[in-house]
């Protein structure tokens, strides 16, 4: 069993493992290992020698590190410079070699410091064997287990990686409850200069709450005062300096994390007794800054805070808030920000005079035009000469040819020394070293072997990065530079301008990552890792001035969806997502972008950590898939895309509403993926779709709708198909408008895709929300390869007595949008064949569409169950409506041309319903899609709500 890597920072020692793997050991003086005497911890466990000789041997393969060298007291980090990751692949190749060895819950991980704590734990559980995976972990993604650990196998046929763009949407007003937080404690207002937090203060003790205003950096200076249950973090409205990013705000954000930090036990302590809140208000523009450029951008660091903090204390109630920084009736406005950090809906909600916002990811692909760069252009690379920012530029060199200028903290590369030519391999390169470097001296510890590893590492990896960008057909250049010395890099810029013309082109992908909870990790860390990004990126934007036609921030899915262990991470990577919407309107030439990369499928994900993001339902973006992203970005003519996912994302708590709650059938579909509101004016299809004079919702485009919820909760996957769908009552426009919510179970694996189940529900106030459909879709990262159409051989096709104009004036009650019966070639006792029209963009249906494109094809679908209708009515002259589909795999993504042909094959008849099943195929006879055990049912009432009142008459 794989342990948990988010619990895996108590981890230090070799020791440390070896206890955790649940065996006991003992060291000597001299600090070799001596096997104890066995424990029977679990049944079948092996004896502490050989746990310790396995260990050892798994360190030694993976770190390079010869046995001998190895001592069980060394620190792993101090010692061993053996990081997070590393910690997880050593945990997991021990546990695939002992399988017999005992888990423990990892959820008891953080508080396990001793030996005798774990034998405690082990001895408290009465025997039973806990598995990490089922504590903490989602379900696999929707690779097969054969994909999971064969790499040779997804280079094959890499998926498809996803792009998408972070946009707004209105919500449905705020409903009033009350902030709960314990008793006995009080929750403390930081002070952000303006008469806000003494207003809020003094409306939370009207509500009985105890509350005091404390400053940001030194909040009580030696004043007793009861235990702190939650926190809101101010930040005043401050406009954007355009002469450089570190402002006043930059050292309150971080007050904000130490403050945290501080404060995290009572907090986590309180929520266990009755209640805590960890609320963030900043003060954009009331949509998290995708509106206007007015507003300072560190702002946008706090809503990191807050989605770690939701993601590492699922107990706490935390909320992000943006308040418009216009906004300033400040007794009504504490009012406004205590409604809306109790209110049901999502972490991050944005808040203007008249309306509330959420931030919804909308799938766009990228559309392509011009490459902005062209030969000899200077183009700036912060960290571009290792990793996979290293691999993107390569990818761009091959399309621009530009002069590329990279930064990195490594010494500028010199030629490989002759003994390492030729090895590859860790453990020989480092014994190679011990060998040539360190033949004369005494031997070394295991911390500078790794050292002289690494430099060795880095310029070999940095003469591979620059030899592949000339091969590819540019110029380049490496220079050794701190990022983040603002007079430095003016001054290398300085000189670059003179040589070689304007910095055309700014890449900034430098980083740092040093995982820990909030708890655990140092303040001096936290600064280490935002100031590489947003320190770096204020020296590179000061230093270029107004010249760069481009500007790539390479920001990360952290900053999205927050991320266990990279509080640090997500806020810094947050400001760099907000520097970007602002420098996009700003600089009116400029292609501005921040691209939130999901994890990679290398670097520094290694086959263990693969399996992980599996388990959670995240795709790896490959390499080159990857490294074409951004080329295809650059070149993209979408100039409101600043904010873009690419890969897959993390999962993020949400906050249903309590009535979602309290109602029996939205157990299974629990979190809310999106509300809509629904008129005719935004949706002017639905005057094509319309029954008794009401328009009503098409089923098709509940499959859109539920396919979007579902995706929208596990970004990065694609729509497959699903499984029985069924209306419950139609969506029917009795009023000017309806209010339309999507809600989504948490995903379950079936074989080798993710199953979600999604319902649809019309919501109105003062009432319960009613379910319309519900269906389980089924997500995948690729899809099916098509199979062989096997059509039915008994669909005897005679000619068709009604043309098409006919069947929609004396059948049909369709509209003009949904005239999607191009011909009907022909029909007989079993079903009929036909071509069907496929649909426009959503931008011809839809006002402002939830995607640039269709999950499958509403116009065609609606055309199968227009084919049900007429085929029925062909045998029965009686009228029906679809209300189930067993279920649909699609397996093209787009369907292809105008249109496409149908088979429609009639398994079971009565007069009262149709069951059939429907094939899709392009020009080739290639299966597109299929939909099976669709059923209409018949009613004679369906006349007079068709318009076809004479029809029924005649019947009579």
């Amino acid at each position: 069993e794989e342990i948990d890597s988010s619990e895996l920072g108590s981890l230090r020692t070799l020791d440390d493992i070896l206890r955790q793997l649940g065996s006991e050991f003992s060291t000597n003086n001299s600090g070799e290992q001596g096997a104890a005497p066995s424990g029977q911890i679990a049944d079948g466990a092996t004896d502490s020698g050989e746990v310790t000789n396995v260990l050892l041997e798994v360190v030694s393969e993976l770190t390079g590190y010869p046995v001998e060298m190895l001592d069980l007291t060394m620190d792993l980090e101090a010692d061993l410079g053996i990081d997070s990751i590393k910690r997880v692949e050593i945990l997991a190749a021990v546990q695939e070699r002992q399988p017999e060895l005992k888990s423990v819950d990892s959820s008891q991980l953080g508080a396990l410091r001793t030996l005798r704590d774990i034998i405690d734990q082990l001895a408290a559980r009465d025997g039973a064997t806990c598995n990490a995976a089922d504590v903490s972990s989602k379900p696999c993604c929707s690779t097969n287990d054969q994909t999971c650990t064969d790499e040779s196998s997804a280079s094959v046929s890499p998926p498809k990686v996803a792009r998408q763009v972070l946009c707004a949407v209105e919500l449905d007003p705020a409903n009033e409850k009350p902030i709960c937080i314990a008793a006995g404690y009080e929750l403390w207002v930081v002070d952000d200069g303006t008469p806000l937090a003494p207003a809020i203060a003094a409306e939370l003790t009207t509500q009985g709450i105890a509350a005091r205003v404390v400053g940001s950096s030194k909040p009580i200076d030696g004043e007793a005062c009861a235990p702190v249950g939650g926190i809101i973090h101010l930040l005043a409205p401050a406009p954007y300096s355009k002469d450089g990013l570190i402002t006043s705000a930059t050292e309150q954000v971080k007050d904000a994390f130490r403050l945290t930090k501080e404060l995290a036990a009572d907090i986590r302590e309180a929520a266990k007794e009755g209640g805590a809140l960890l609320a963030t208000v900043s003060r954009m523009d009331g949509c998290f800054g995708l509106r206007d450029s007015q507003h300072d951008p560190m702002q946008g660091g706090l809503s990191g805070l807050a989605k770690t903090c939701a993601l590492e204390w699922p107990e706490v109630h935390c909320r992000a808030l943006d308040v418009d920084h216009g906004m300033d009736q400040t007794k009504a406005l504490a009012k406004r920000i205590l409604l809306e950090l109790n209110a049901a809906g999502p972490i991050e909600v944005g808040v203007t005079e008249k309306c509330r916002f959420g931030l919804v990811l909308e799938e766009r692909d990228a559309q392509p035009s011009s490459m902005p760069l062209k030969k000899g252009d200077v183009v700036v690379v912060s960290g571009g000469a290792r990793g996979v920012t290293a691999a993107c530029v390569i990818s761009l060199a091959a399309e621009s040819k530009a002069h590329f200028v990279l930064l990195g903290r490594s010494k500028e590369p010199s030629q490989e020394p002759k003994w390492a030519i030729g090895l590859g391999d860790e453990a020989q390169l480092k014994r190679a070293i011990l060998q040539n470097e360190f033949a004369d001296s005494k031997k070394p510890s295991p911390s500078e072997l790794e050292a002289a590893y690494r430099r060795l590492s880095a310029n070999r990896e940095i003469n591979a990065t620059l030899d592949g960008i000339r091969s590819a057909g540019a110029t380049v250049e490496y220079r050794s530079a701190n990022v983040c010395d603002a007079d430095q890099l003016a001054a290398m810029f300085k000189k670059l301008r003179a040589k070689r013309g304007p910095i055309i082109g700014i890449i900034h992908g430098a980083g740092v990552i040093e995982d820990a909870f909030i708890e655990d990790k140092d303040p001096a860390t936290f600064d280490r890792v935002f100031d590489t990004k947003i320190a770096g990126l204020g020296a590179l934007l000061s230093a270029a001035g107004d010249d760069p036609k481009v500007i790539v921030l390479f920001s990360s899915a952290s900053a999205r969806f927050g991320r266990q262990g990279q509080v640090d991470y997500a806020m810094a990577n947050e400001v760099l997502n907000k520097v970007a919407s602002i420098e996009s309107r700003r600089r009116k030439n400029c292609k501005v972008v921040a691209m939130n990369w999901g994890p990679w499928a290398g670097g520094m994900v290694t086959p263990t950590l693969r399996r992980q993001f599996e388990r959670e339902g995240v795709p790896l973006i490959p390499l080159d898939a990857g490294a074409q992203c951004l080329v295809d970005e650059i070149c993209c003519s979408d100039s409101g895309a600043t904010e873009v996912l690419i890969g897959g994302g993390f999962s993020q708590p949400s906050t249903p509403d309590e009535s979602e709650q309290a109602t029996p059938a939205t157990e299974a579909a629990s979190i809310v993926a999106f509300n809509r509101r629904v008129r005719v004016d935004d949706h002017p299809f639905l005057s094509s779709h319309q029954l008794a004079g009401k328009p009503v919702l098409p089923l098709a485009m509940i499959v859109e709708w539920l396919g979007h919820g579902a995706l929208h909760a596990n970004p990065g996957l694609l729509m497959a198909g699903f499984d029985d769908l069924r209306v419950y009552k139609g969506v029917v426009l009795d009023s000017a408008s309806i209010d339309l919510q999507v809600t989504v179970s948490e995903p379950t694996r079936v074989q080798s895709m993710l199953s979600v189940t999604a319902e649809l529900r019309s919501r109105q106030k003062g009432t319960e929300p009613l379910l319309h459909a519900r269906a389980t879709m089924i997500l995948a990262d690729k899809r099916e390869s098509s199979p062989t159409a096997t059509l039915p051989s008994d669909i005897a096709a005679g000619p068709f007595a009604l043309s098409t104009k006919q069947v929609y004036a004396d059948v049909l009650f369709h509209g003009p949008d949904f005239f999607a019966i191009d011909a009907i070639n022909g029909i007989g006792p079993k079903g009929l064949v036909a071509q069907l029209k496929t649909s426009p963009q959503p931008s011809q249906w839809i006002t402002s569409p939830m995607r640039g494109k269709w999950l499958a094809d509403p116009l065609a679908i609606d055309g199968v169950l227009q084919l049900g209708i007429v085929w029925q009515h062909n045998k029965t002259e009686a009228l029906s409506l679809p209300g189930f589909v067993a279920g649909y795999r699609q397996y093209q993504d787009r369907f292809p041309g105008e249109s496409v042909k149908c088979v429609l094959h009639a398994r079971e008849t009565t007069s009262n319903r149709l069951v059939a099943d429907a094939y899709l195929l392009d020009e080739k006879d290639r299966l597109i899609a299929k939909l099976e055990g669709c059923t209409w049912t018949t009613n004679p009432q369906l006349a007079a709500a068709f318009g076809k009142e004479s029809m029924r008459s005649a019947r009579a």
